[in-house]
Parts: C-alpha cells; sequence; structure tokens
C-alpha cells in the first residue's frame, strides 16, 4: 500500500479532530486499505480533481485547500468575529467539558464515515440532509462505533445528539459558505471546526476575566496562576466547570498549550490545583499545631480573607499599614477626610508608596486610579497603589497601566497574608 495513502489520511483526520481520534483512523487506514480515489470521488463536484491525479498530487491539494481557506477566513476579522458569536449560541455545557467538545468532533467523524449510522435530534437531521452528499467512506461504520466508545464518553455523545449543537454548526458553516467560497465541504467543516476552538480560547478567557475580574502579569508563570486561583475565595476550587473555565485563561495566555489535546491539559491544571490546595491546607494545619506547642493562646489566629471581608474602610487602613510593617516598611496614616486620595503612607530606603485602600464587595472603578495618581503629587510619592479585597473593572487596569500604579486585587492580597501572616489579638 502507499505510503502517501496512509499520509493523506492521517493529515485528513488531524485536520478535523486531532490527537487520538486522527491515530485510530490512522491504524484503521492501514488495515482496511480505502482507495484515495474513493474519498477524491465523494468531494463537492465543483471542486472534484481530475481522476488522473496521482496520490502525492491529491494529497497537495487538499493540504492547500485547507491552508488556504483556514487563512482567508482567519485573516478576516469580521468573519472571525462572527464565528466567535456563534460561541453564544452553543450550549455552555459544551465548552466547559472537554469530553463534551471532543464528542462533537467525534459525533462530525461518524457523519462524514455514515450519515445513517447515527441517531441525532429532528433539527440536526434536517441540517444534515443539506450535505448528505459528504459521504466520506474514510472508515467502515462498525470501526467507528468502536472509535466512538473509546474516544469519548457515550453519556458525552449521547448528549450532543440531543442537543442542537450540529444544527447550529451547519448553520454556521452555511453563512460562511454564503461569504467564503471554500474549496469543498470538507474543508469547510475542518477550518470552522479548528476556528471555533481558537475562538472559544478567547471567549472564554474574557468570560473568566469578566466574572472574576483576574489579569495578565507580565513575566507571571504557570505556579503564580496556580496560587490565585486557589487563593480566590469567591470560587468553588474543586467545580469541573470552574476549571475547565481556568483553563481557557492559561491558554490565552500561554501557560498551556492549545496544541495539546485538551482534557489533557484539563488533567494537568486539576492535579496542580489538588496538589496546591492540599499545600494550602497542611501549611495552616502546621501553623495552627505551631501555636499550640509554643504555649500561645488557643483562640488566637491569624486574619483571614474572611476577617478583612467583614472591616470598615478605616479598619481596613489599620489592617494594610500593619501589613506593611510586617513587610519592614514604616507606615503612616493619612487624615481620615481630606486626604488627598492616599489613606496610608509607607516607606522603606528610597521607596515611598501612597495607597489608597478599598474594601468593597463590587470592583473597585476608575476613580480610585485618579485619586491616588493625583494624591502621589501631594504627597511626595515616589510610587502609587490602590489595595482591594475585590478586584478591578477593565478600564480601571488599563489606566493604572498607563499610569504606573500598581493594583493588589483579593488574590494578590491573599498571597501577601499568606507570606506576613498577622495575628488577631483578642
Amino acid at each position: 500500500m502507499s505510503v502517501l495513502k496512509v499520509i493523506l489520511v492521517a493529515f485528513v483526520s488531524y485536520q478535523l479532530f486531532g490527537g487520538i481520534i486522527a491515530i485510530l483512523c490512522f491504524v484503521a487506514f492501514l488495515v482496511y486499505s480505502i482507495p484515495l480515489k474513493e474519498y477524491w470521488s465523494t468531494l463537492n463536484s465543483t471542486s472534484q480533481p481530475d481522476s488522473s491525479m496521482d496520490l502525492e498530487e491529491a494529497m497537495n491539494k487538499l493540504h492547500k485547500d485547507i491552508l488556504e481557506d483556514y487563512e482567508l477566513l482567519r485573516s478576516n476579522d469580521k468573519l472571525r468575529k462572527m464565528v466567535q458569536r456563534s460561541i453564544s449560541h452553543l450550549p455552555k455545557r459544551l465548552f466547559l467539558n472537554f469530553e463534551n467538545l471532543h464528542a462533537f468532533q467525534t459525533v462530525i467523524m461518524e457523519f462524514l464515515s455514515s450519515p445513517n449510522s447515527i441517531t441525532l435530534s429532528d433539527d440536526a437531521k434536517t441540517k444534515f440532509s443539506d450535505i448528505s452528499h459528504l459521504k466520506i467512506k474514510l472508515l467502515p461504520v462498525g470501526f467507528i462505533k468502536e472509535v466512538s466508545q473509546q474516544s469519548a464518553r457515550q453519556e458525552s455523545l449521547s448528549w450532543i445528539k440531543s442537543t442542537n449543537s450540529l444544527a447550529i454548526f451547519l448553520d454556521l458553516k452555511e453563512i460562511m459558505s454564503q461569504k467564503i467560497e471554500f474549496k469543498n465541504d470538507l474543508s469547510a467543516i475542518s477550518v470552522l471546526l479548528r476556528l471555533l476552538k481558537e475562538e472559544a480560547i478567547e471567549y472564554w478567557a474574557d468570560h473568566w476575566k469578566d466574572q472574576y475580574g483576574y489579569v495578565n502579569v507580565n513575566g507571571a508563570g504557570f505556579d503564580f496562576y496556580i496560587d490565585g486561583y486557589c487563593d480566590n475565595d469567591l470560587i468553588n476550587h474543586n467545580d469541573q466547570e470552574v476549571i475547565h473555565l481556568y483553563s481557557y485563561l492559561l491558554m490565552y495566555y500561554g501557560l498551556l498549550d492549545k496544541n495539546t489535546p485538551w482534557q489533557l491539559n484539563y488533567t494537568s491544571l486539576q492535579y496542580a490545583i489538588e496538589s496546591k490546595l492540599k499545600e494550602i491546607r497542611l501549611r495552616n494545619f502546621n501553623i495552627h499545631l505551631e501555636s499550640d506547642a509554643y504555649g500561645q493562646n488557643s483562640m488566637s489566629k491569624y486574619y483571614s480573607m474572611d476577617n478583612i471581608d467583614t472591616m470598615n474602610g478605616i479598619e481596613f487602613e489599620v489592617y494594610i499599614s500593619k501589613l506593611f510593617n510586617k513587610m519592614g516598611y514604616s507606615t503612616s496614616l493619612t487624615q481620615t477626610s481630606g486626604d488627598q486620595g492616599i489613606d496610608v503612607i509607607a516607606e522603606k530606603g528610597i521607596e515611598r508608596f501612597g495607597i489608597q485602600t478599598k474594601c468593597y464587595q463590587g470592583a473597585v472603578g476608575n476613580s480610585a486610579v485618579q485619586e491616588v495618581t493625583a494624591g502621589m503629587s501631594y504627597y511626595r510619592c515616589s510610587k502609587g497603589m490602590v489595595i482591594t479585597n475585590s478586584s478591578f473593572t477593565p478600564s480601571a487596569i488599563e489606566l493604572a497601566s498607563s499610569n504606573q500604579i500598581e493594583l493588589w486585587d483579593r488574590y494578590k492580597l491573599q498571597q501577601v497574608m499568606d507570606s506576613n501572616p498577622l495575628v488577631i489579638d483578642f
């Protein structure tokens, strides 16, 4: 059997489904040796190559078609945004469970191999009939069913088939085909699947930032974001949907490889989170054991974020002042009225920080950044900071960046608190 034939099928499978599915297709093709001409005879008739085309030419044409269609769609910002907007019309559960996302691709693979071999919702059946000429016989039906069971949980497959996800995807394909002349339907499906996953990374990363106010920190590594996740008291750390959502954020920042099978990314992230939570649990337990061992008041405890959340504005200012004392700074509180935007001044060596504190429940906005920027000049500070037990709005983050104002949100504050514990005296 021709080596080129094997390479071609492996390439088509990888373009459509990636990873394990491509390997299974590759192995199956070695076993069943389906002639390449059968594949070409089922492509859209408007782009069917000459029957005399040899295997190498066919492989090159397929690669070129998909690459050209992808670049054409990817370079069109308007169409790319339309693809991203389609994500909001698909079930959230499709993207926040990578097994479901994999099952979605598996079902499409089943259809391409044998449209009549799977049971779909009535809406999906109607949409599939529109491209029923795409009967690409890459693999036998029996083998496809076996692949489906191995590559995705049956529960996920059943759920996908019961939703309108496939119908929506085919609607998207139809709309995009009206705006771009794809080389053939196979190329259109392959390109849209790839772009949909790419756009999902940005879409769900933005969703995380909007919901939790988490932003990128230049130079921060994977461990920093694991610490930030585990220190966030606003989320359920072990919620699978939340971990999936966080995976998108880390793929967006390049801390997880988007080209690695996403389920593996999820597994590695989940393991890192569980390990960090265990470390925190043991550290806190050790602190309490050591306190008892040294005969400290058994009623004493360290400030936690729960204590911070119950403070009023002045109490929070006092706590931040003590926290910077613990960090080696000398501090002073400004007057409570007419403070010119600065609540605490912290000094060490040539450093003189002007700090505004915000004990909030909602996100801190632009005004805090504007006030501390103005107060720096009044108090002759070398650096300005805003510290909150909450989060910052995107516009406040942008304004702070342009004015070199340092922001400590809930996650950063928790990290500093953990490194500099202060005992509450009862």
